[in-house]
């Protein structure tokens, strides 16, 4: 015979989930993120140990990677600048037990913040040699809630991994409002680090026809008598890499 009185004891279902996820990201280019992660703590944790972060293609945890773990006390993570965020959408937090991760998750949804302006536009005003002058257009992107300012630099490639990629910075700290930026004119399009006046003096036999460098004349501002072999003449540009002086002299004029 079965007892008819049984002991009895109340079943206390532990329920710990976060209160909430939240993540801006602070990395302005296309397809990477960067931030903090932030979660509500949940109100009950005395069986809890950590927090597991994923990215997840849902805010259920579908095919989820671990973004990281931490422990009871942090209720935040950060996501290195650059990160690829790939195929994932979301990023959704667990609790976990010494012996159970929960199996529903809280997660909130990756907003990439992309601040690229496109559509630049240049007309150089400025006719001297190496020099430029004029205004640079752009069109903003359809979200700047996330940009601070603009900087505008001149480079030498367009590609930042070249190994002889530098810039030299032309306006810094516009507002991410602002869709033009003045260059002033007689601003040189040579590098500020690479900039090396040159003189040099030289003479030929009987008369100078031409002096070239970098494939342009520059004979008008070289400063001796042309026709006169016993002048010295002077000259002084600025060093190109890579750039020829070519000098044409000849006794038949």
């Amino acid at each position: 015979i079965e007892q008819q009185t049984p002991s009895v004891a109340p079943i206390v279902e532990t329920i710990s989930s976060v209160g909430f996820v939240a993540f801006t990201d602070k990395d302005l280019d296309n397809l990477q993120i960067g931030g903090t992660i932030y979660w509500g703590p949940p109100p009950e944790i005395t069986y809890n140990q950590d927090y597991v972060v994923y990215y997840a293609q849902s805010a259920t945890g579908d095919a989820r990677l671990v973004a990281g773990v931490v422990p009871l006390g942090t209720n935040s993570l950060t996501i290195p600048l650059d990160t690829y965020h790939n195929q994932f959408t979301h990023f959704v937090v667990y609790t976990r037990s010494v012996a159970y991760e929960q199996t529903t998750p809280v997660g909130v949804e990756i907003y990439d913040h992309d601040g690229l302006v496109t559509n630049l536009y240049f007309s150089d005003t400025d006719l001297d040699l190496n020099m430029i002058g004029g205004v640079l257009q752009w069109t903003l992107p359809s979200d700047t809630s996330g940009v601070l300012q603009y900087n505008v630099y001149l480079t030498f490639t367009s590609n930042p991994w070249d190994p002889y990629f530098r810039r030299d910075a032309l306006e810094l700290a516009l507002s991410p409002t602002l869709t033009q930026a003045t260059v002033p004119v007689g601003t040189s399009k040579l590098s500020g680090d690479g900039i090396e006046e040159v003189t040099c003096s030289f003479t030929a036999a009987d008369t100078i026809v031409s002096v070239f460098y970098n494939g342009n004349d520059i004979s008008y501002s070289v400063n001796g008598t042309f026709s006169e072999w016993s002048s010295t003449k002077t000259l002084a540009f600025q060093k190109v890499p890579g750039a020829y002086l070519v000098i044409t002299a000849s006794s038949l004029l």
